[in-house]
């Protein structure tokens, strides 16, 4: 202020104080053709609905044989190729945006405060996604998985503690949507599907349903069995 004679404190008046869409917005009224936006655009209120659009613009580039169509695809695969999905948490993202936006283009340092940060936000993500799954697990599921699911846990552990399935042991009741059950959702998961994301066809030694002769043993193994057949349709 000094040094540019300023005089701000004296004169106030001389700064204008804006937010970016505000800024943004004034450059486009400047320069209409170079900005390509023809008229004056309007600040909308409840921009959602532009937020969806966007998404779906990018959902468009899904097939394109460049970095943003690579980026898409492996998002889509992550979400299990469901367009819904992507689109609904890309247009989470836009509405979210000034929560992330500067500390995601900044200088990464993780520091006490941002770690916290960090950590809510994928917790609300993954807790987001747990919710979802939780409401669509069947009833059959949801009474006959916690049995079962310790019964395999025990024996795995027996062999191999560190085996993703080894955290079932001691399992009384479904998990519940929180970050603090992820391990049981993961055994859920290692329990009931294979690699390619089918319900198992072989139930063994290797998730925990030994080939024993006891009746206990077949029981069990003959529940599991009929689960899976329950919930492969």
């Amino acid at each position: 202020d000094q040094q540019q004679v300023w005089r701000l404190l004296d004169n106030p008046n001389r700064l204008k104080v804006q937010t970016i869409d505000s800024f943004c917005a004034g450059l486009i009224k400047q320069m209409p053709i170079l900005s390509l936006m023809g008229g004056s655009p309007d600040i909308q209120d409840n921009p959602r609905e532009l937020y969806r659009e966007t998404a779906e613009r990018l959902l468009s580039q899904v097939e394109s044989e460049n970095e943003v169509g690579g980026r898409v695809r492996n998002v889509l695969n992550h979400l299990d190729n469901s367009k819904e999905a992507f689109l609904a948490r890309v247009t989470q993202l836009l509405e979210k945006r000034d929560q992330w936006m500067i500390p995601f283009f900044d200088a990464f340092t993780l520091g006490e405060k941002s770690r916290a940060s960090h950590e809510e936000t994928f917790t609300n993500l993954i807790e987001s996604v747990l919710n979802e799954i939780s409401r669509l697990c069947p009833a059959e599921l949801i009474a006959h998985f916690p049995g079962l699911a310790e019964y395999a846990g025990k024996n795995i552990a027996e062999e191999n503690p560190n085996h993703p399935l080894a955290c079932l042991t001691g399992l009384s009741g479904f998990p519940d949507p929180s970050i603090k059950s992820l391990p049981i959702w993961k055994g859920l998961a290692e329990l009931l599907l294979t690699t390619e994301g089918d319900f198992r066809k072989a139930v063994n030694k290797k998730i925990g349903f030994p080939s024993d002769n006891s009746e206990a043993a077949r029981k069990m193994k003959k529940k599991f069995v009929e689960l899976l057949e329950s919930l492969s349709g």
